[in-house]
């Protein structure tokens, strides 16, 4: 058997064997291990970024409060009304409710935006900004008395807290994530403090239900309402009605009892007059009463439909996971910081110094070719 190498295997101009690939290899690890320095002074300046940007970083209490929200309509309006709900979540209104509920912390009662300044203000002063009125705190909650500081101090922490961050460790921010199919909403805020943190979630939260629901339920809500403003009325002219039924027979059973006495004592029968009257009056008092009572039924029926209408339009809302205390703190760790952000720059300068020879090859190779054709074609002149 013939094990000999067939040598003889014409190949192409632009052909690379697998020797030129080895060759290749070993040249751009040349040019690496050349280029050490720059390399290793690339990887040290990214790490030291990372570690300083992070090494001041506080330490920070994450709470989340994940919701279920189901509605009894189709899925695809199910899912759109998921959407809403997030969107709704982050809204302006709903955060300036949250921020101006009162909550107790170690006994002491104050709106809840209140805290938030005092926690941020002893812990990373600089949050808010330069243009931040330092001691001015929120004594109203109503935006007539809002002094021009109050207004710029509210401003500035609104910006701060729906100011878009994906990252846990960002500190006052809040985040919403949104799962359309299954239906589950998740609220997030870290803050330096536990107690704010826990406190922000769940006031976020008994806010979020409460303007959801009525968002929710708007339309039937108006409905169910004027149905049962009209049911009051019909009823209370029901009652009316029938009291004054009462009324004219007890007074009809009066006089007959006085005109009986009358013709027994002198035979005359001056009363009949009124009796007749009173009886007409009694027929037609019987069937107003009547009526009003079928008009007060069958709004009464409609309400209860309404009724109905409007808790099946009633969305579920229920909490599947939330944080309680103690909180785990985050902070991000500087040492894996710098060692990723050394990775990163290693692997950038590798690819800016791979790039260049690549670039500089090329480009004397296509010298070449065109200095090689310039030759042929004075060869072949």
């Amino acid at each position: 058997m013939n094990t000999d190498l067939d040598t003889s295997y014409p190949r192409k101009p632009d052909e690379i064997s697998v020797v030129q690939i080895v060759l290749g290899i070993r040249e751009y690890l040349k040019l690496l291990v050349s280029k050490w320095y720059w390399i290793a002074l690339s990887g040290l300046l990214f790490a030291s970024y990372n570690f300083y940007k992070d090494h001041d970083i506080l330490t920070t209490y994450p709470a989340k409060a994940t919701l279920l929200v189901k509605t009894n309509n189709t899925y695809k309006e199910n899912s759109s009304a998921i959407k809403v709900f997030s969107r709704v979540a982050t809204s302006q209104k709903i955060i300036e409710s949250v921020l101006f509920r009162p909550i107790t912390i170690h006994g002491n009662t104050d709106y809840l935006i209140n805290y938030y300044i005092t926690t941020f203000l002893t812990t990373k002063p600089e949050f808010f900004g330069e243009k931040f009125r330092k001691n001015c705190f929120f004594e109203e909650n109503s935006f007539d008395k809002f002094s021009q500081e109050e207004f710029i101090n509210l401003s500035l922490i609104l910006e701060r807290i729906t100011k878009p961050s994906g990252a846990l460790g960002n500190d006052g921010y809040i985040t919403v994530s949104a799962d359309d199919k299954l239906g589950f909403i998740t609220l997030n805020i870290s803050t330096p403090s536990e107690l704010l943190s826990i406190r922000f979630i769940e006031e976020w939260k008994k806010v979020l239900e409460e303007h959801y629901l009525e968002y929710a339920t708007f339309s039937t809500k108006g409905t169910f309402y004027d149905l049962k403003i009209e049911t009051d009325t019909l009823r209370e002219n029901f009652k009316q009605n029938y009291f004054e039924l009462e009324q004219a027979k007890a007074t009809y059973v009066d006089l007959v009892k006085k005109e009986e006495l009358r013709v027994k004592d002198n035979g005359s029968q001056t009363g009949i007059r009124e009796i007749k009257y009173l009886q007409k009056k009694i027929n037609k008092l019987g069937i107003t009463a009547e009526i009003s009572k079928s008009d007060y039924l069958a709004t009464l029926e409609k309400l209860k439909e309404a009724q109905k209408d409007l808790n099946d339009q009633k969305p579920l809302i229920k909490v599947t996971d939330q944080t309680t205390l103690p909180i785990k703190p985050y902070k991000p760790s500087a040492i894996v910081s710098a060692v990723k952000g050394g990775l990163m720059g290693v692997m950038l300068s590798i690819f800016i110094i791979l790039a260049l020879r690549v670039y500089r090859n090329i480009v004397t190779e296509a010298q070449r070719a065109e200095q090689e054709l310039h030759v042929e074609q004075n060869q072949v002149g």
